[in-house]
């Protein structure tokens, strides 16, 4: 589990290529409703890096 937690840091700090999801602290690390929307929305996003990214990694696979 330990690397899974590496990995994602990694996609999302250093390659910029995905989103990290935030957690409720005061609810044990749960993931709301509205942080995994607000997440899915940075991603759908084209204006910020990573919706830029995905858009462009979209036009390459077509």
């Amino acid at each position: 589990m330990f690397d899974q937690i590496v990995n994602a840091r990694m996609l999302c700090s250093s390659l910029k290529v995905g989103v990290e999801v935030e957690r409720q602290e005061e609810d044990d690390g749960l993931y709301t409703k509205e942080n995994v929307c607000k997440a899915l929305r940075i991603v759908m996003d084209d204006e910020n890096e990573v919706g830029s990214f995905r858009h462009k990694l979209q036009d390459l696979l077509k």
